[in-house]
């Protein structure tokens, strides 16, 4: 499934006030850095989330988290990793679940996958319209 950029009012200007935190459905978790920086994972026993900066350039989107500065790239063959260069996503969606929700699909442009939570970690693979691949946005105004 190609994956199409559908950008909400949420993101529609270049810049928020706020930083976004990001939520996992299927993992039950919010992204997050781990401690020595190298892998991006959803903890659900955090009790403050990893805040990211949604940046849109060229109508794709880039998420830098605000304490490290590193950027979420998905380069790799299946690994989502933390990066000094931006990795450029399509954010496809809202999509409203059963509570009236909006879920996102966060998609990697010219290879044909979305992030996908695998195990409590963040990877890229072919659409499946599982749980795996849906994610909440939140706008944090703490």
């Amino acid at each position: 499934m190609k994956v199409s950029t559908v950008i909400t009012v949420a993101f529609a200007s270049a810049a928020s006030a706020y930083p976004y935190n990001v939520y996992s459905v299927g993992a039950k978790g919010w992204l997050m850095q781990s401690a020595d920086n190298s892998s991006l994972l959803f903890d659900s026993d955090i009790n403050m989330a990893t805040n990211w900066t949604v940046e849109i350039r060229n109508d794709v989107h880039a998420f830098q988290n605000d304490a490290t500065g590193d950027y979420i790239s998905c380069d790799d063959e299946r690994a989502c990793k933390a990066s000094k260069e931006p990795g450029d996503f399509t954010i496809e969606g809202p999509y409203w679940d059963t509570s009236m929700a909006a879920t996102y699909v966060i998609g990697v442009p010219n290879d044909d996958s979305v992030w996908t939570a695998d195990n409590h970690f963040l990877l890229h693979a072919p659409a499946d319209e599982t749980d795996n691949q849906k994610f909440k946005i939140f706008e944090n105004k703490d």
